[in-house]
């Protein structure tokens, strides 16, 4: 009965430490009486890997280390670990899917170690000092727990279970699968005014807003044996009557044949958050507003996350949704065309060096239709690590494709009216021959072609010359015979060309 207690209690207490410590794994190894680690209780581990661990031998993986120390170890990526590199141990850890761990010794009044409590996490990993002072809590807890089991004394550990849990600042609370409460914490009576004895048996819930409660009671529906966390965010109505942010965490306990027990919620209030979430899509949808007219496109690079977060304005440009593009570096680059690629290296390397204050390039990008598209990027590193690596960089782009088209369009127009005029410069035969009448012409005959080409009239020429009027009209016929011109236009075409223009 006991032994049935105890594991009861530190499976609470693992699904608690996991929800708080955001891990993905976690176990629970009790030291037998031979002195070796046995895992006791565990969440997401295949059969084969607790086999693997409950024989090997003493000192392997982060849990023997921990003994071995007697303290604490951290492992924030066992791929570049000393103590799993080289071992057969690393590929068990990769192979169940384990990048991170933490084993923290669980210490009886005597100061010996007496059981393990240890989380672990899917990707590289290192707890904050809050984690790590939870932990430290609740390894007095389990030691507790655990010594009662051995010494069957009075079930103190309950109580202390909960006072532990009180000084915890998330809201949590277990309900049976009726809806009535069967612990609540502190801070969860503090946020909604409720005491624990109005609470505790009773099926008062906190109220959440109408338009939430669909969405609460749908991913309630998914939980189930094979799926028994749930997360989910909504608003809820708080003692004052405020509508507070909280994220919640679910998860259902379910017996041996797949009946759910009760329901162990951990909550946080994020109001604050979700204010400046909401600030920032504000922010985000007005930067998106100004930037449409002038056909910027923003991008946000991770660089040691090699992830690139789009703008909402990419599938104008490419033609791709956010949802085919994703979220992968390498799916990005692959979008450059080849024959772009190495310039396109050269200036990011660059930047990236510090060589250069602002990241620019011209490049094509593939459209999803298969075309080519001309872009012009420009971005900058806004985020450095103290050692001088890149963090962060953020840009946009530019589709230069009729900008670029414009531009040679207008080039060649520019060399076409080149050539028309060094033609019209180069003397052709017939204006070499009008060159050489003009040579012949009398000062008299320049005269009256100035005084045409100037607008003047046959009358107001014999004025001037002290001609008559039907004299200048035979000069200015015999001239333009002369000259094969045909109009006062041509007169006056042939006087600029010739200097005459003025020639009085």
């Amino acid at each position: 009965m006991l032994k049935r207690n105890l594991s009861e209690i530190l499976s609470k207490t693992l699904h608690l430490v996991i929800e708080l410590a955001k891990a993905d794994f976690g176990n629970i190894q009790i030291v037998d009486p031979e002195g070796h680690l046995r895992i006791f209780v565990h969440q997401g581990f295949p059969d084969w890997w607790i086999e693997y661990w409950n024989t090997v031998s003493v000192g392997q993986g982060s849990c023997g280390t921990s003994i071995a120390l007697g303290e604490r170890v951290i492992v924030e990526d066992v791929a570049q670990s000393p103590i799993f590199v080289g071992t057969p141990a690393l590929e068990i850890q990769l192979k169940a899917g384990v990048r991170a761990v933490q084993s923290t010794p669980v210490l009886n009044q005597s100061g010996q170690i007496i059981a393990m409590l240890s989380t672990h996490w899917r990707l590289p990993h290192r707890p904050d000092a809050k984690t790590l002072e939870m932990l430290d809590h609740l390894t007095v807890l389990l030691a507790a727990f655990i010594e009662q089991t051995t010494t069957e004394t009075p079930l103190l550990p309950e109580n202390r279970y909960r006072a532990i849990i009180q000084d915890l600042t998330e809201v949590i609370c277990r309900v049976l699968p009726d809806g009535t409460f069967s612990f609540v914490n502190e801070v969860f009576c503090k946020l909604f005014g409720k005491t624990s004895q109005q609470l505790i048996g009773q099926r008062w819930h906190p109220i959440a807003h109408d338009d939430d409660l669909p969405i609460i009671e749908a991913k309630l529906r998914e939980m189930s044996p094979d799926n028994p966390v749930i997360n989910m965010v909504n608003r809820n109505y708080v003692a004052d009557g405020e509508l507070r942010w909280m994220q919640w965490v679910n998860r259902g306990i379910y017996d041996t044949d797949g009946h759910l027990k009760e329901i162990q919620a951990v909550g946080r209030d994020i109001t604050a958050l979700k204010n400046v979430e909401l600030e920032l899509g504000i922010s985000e949808e007005r930067l998106e507003m100004a930037l449409a007219g002038s056909g910027l496109v923003l991008w946000d690079w991770l660089i040691t996350e090699r992830k690139v977060i789009a703008g909402n304005r990419w599938f104008e440009l490419l033609g791709y949704t956010n949802e085919e593009l994703g979220n992968d570096e390498e799916d990005w680059l692959n979008l450059i065309n080849p024959q772009d690629l190495e310039r396109f290296n050269q200036k990011l390397a660059a930047h990236l060096q510090g060589e250069t204050a602002i990241f620019e390039s011209e490049h094509r990008l593939r459209h999803k239709a298969g075309y080519w598209v001309l872009v012009e990027a420009r971005g900058k590193v806004i985020r450095w690590e103290k050692d001088s690596t890149p963090l962060r960089m953020v840009g946009t782009l530019l589709d230069i494709t009729q900008r670029k088209r414009l531009n040679d369009e207008a080039s060649e127009l520019l060399k076409r009216f080149e050539s028309l005029i060094n033609q019209s410069l180069s003397p052709s035969p017939g204006r070499t021959e009008k060159i050489n009448l003009a040579d012949n012409l009398t000062k008299r005959q320049r005269q009256i072609v100035g005084m045409i080409a100037a607008g003047m009239t046959s009358a107001e020429i014999g004025k001037y010359l002290n001609l008559s009027k039907g004299t200048v009209i035979t000069h200015r016929r015999n001239l333009m015979a002369t000259l094969d011109l045909h109009s006062a236009a041509e007169v006056t075409r042939f006087a600029i060309d010739h200097g005459l223009l003025n020639k009085k």
